[in-house]
């Protein structure tokens, strides 16, 4: 370790909520006690290291323990999260510190063999050993012109309003068998979709409180979703997840329902958005990498 004075340790129970509180810091943000519970309840303290100064933690990373669709299969992942460092203690090598322990570990257990993250800057983790491995695309989109291609099939199904405790058990059941076929898409244990679906007050951004558009088919099942909040929220809940028509019976109501005239549309994990609007300068996008890392790759010093 590049500074002798810290100490790289498991995090135990009763210093989670503490060493959760920095974390989240690192990121500017805060953390009720009701989200720690929740949080509590989806971390896996095995897989959950620390990095001390004394007894004040100033970093940390974690794993859960997750599987991913890729071409062909479903395999195990190492879903790396909770990464974080104190702004008091960068350029320590405190961080390298904390991604070799956890490569090395994961690669000496002969566990997943593969590591993914959403970085929050992704330019830090290719000295680690991590690769671009998709993209998410956010859109940004002026109403007055935005309109879809003729010949756009909405298909006979319904779309119903819902709110979120109402919608979750069918929004469940969706999400399982698109990302059946879906590739770089992950599990979502209960655990995984309380911590997706909250919706504490504080957390809103003077938005409402989180409902969900739901498409139905002629036969009445449930066939896609989209999770959403009216205005001002920057977040990234409001996801259609099927190709084809749901898709397409969805888009208008996201734009009547939600957008302003001038707004952040949907974040969207669905191909051949684009081929559904047209107009001339419409509709922009920013990119954001995801990034994988081959687990029988050790993290390297920086």
């Amino acid at each position: 370790m590049a500074d002798p004075s810290l100490l790289l340790r498991r995090v135990t129970d009763g210093e989670f909520a503490s060493w959760a509180r920095m974390i989240a810091n690192t990121y500017g943000s805060d953390r009720s006690d009701e989200e720690l519970a929740r949080e509590r309840a989806a971390i896996e303290l095995n897989r959950t290291v620390a990095a001390l100064d004394g007894d004040t933690p100033v970093g940390g990373a974690a794993i859960y323990t997750r599987s991913l669709t890729v071409p062909g299969a479903v395999l195990p992942v190492a879903g790396v999260t909770w990464v974080g460092l104190a702004p008091t203690h960068r350029r320590r090598g405190v961080l390298t510190s904390l991604m070799r322990k956890q490569l090395t570990e994961l690669h000496d257990s002969a566990g997943e063999p593969i590591a993914a993250l959403r970085p929050s800057e992704a330019a830090i983790y290719g000295r680690f050993g991590y690769g671009p491995a998709t993209r998410q695309n956010q859109f940004r989109c002026d109403k007055r012109s935005l309109h879809f291609r003729p010949g756009t099939d909405f298909g006979d199904g319904t779309i119903q309003l819902l709110d979120r405790d109402t919608a979750r058990p069918l929004i469940e059941k969706v999400y399982d068998q698109v990302r059946a076929a879906s590739v770089a898409w992950p599990d979502r244990a209960e655990r995984f979709w309380d911590s997706r679906l909250a919706d504490a007050p504080h957390s809103r951004g003077g938005a409402t409180s989180l409902r969900c558009l739901v498409h139905r088919d002629a036969a009445g099942d449930t066939t896609g979703y989209a999770a959403l909040a009216h205005p001002q929220i920057p977040r990234d809940h409001r996801r259609p997840l099927t190709p084809g028509k749901p898709h397409a019976s969805l888009q208008p109501n996201l734009l009547t329902l939600h957008l302003p005239l001038r707004g952040q549309a949907p974040s969207l994990r669905i191909p051949h958005t684009i081929g559904i609007a047209q107009g001339p300068r419409t509709v922009t996008t920013r990119h954001h990498p995801e990034k994988v890392s081959n687990g029988d790759t050790q993290a390297r010093p920086g």
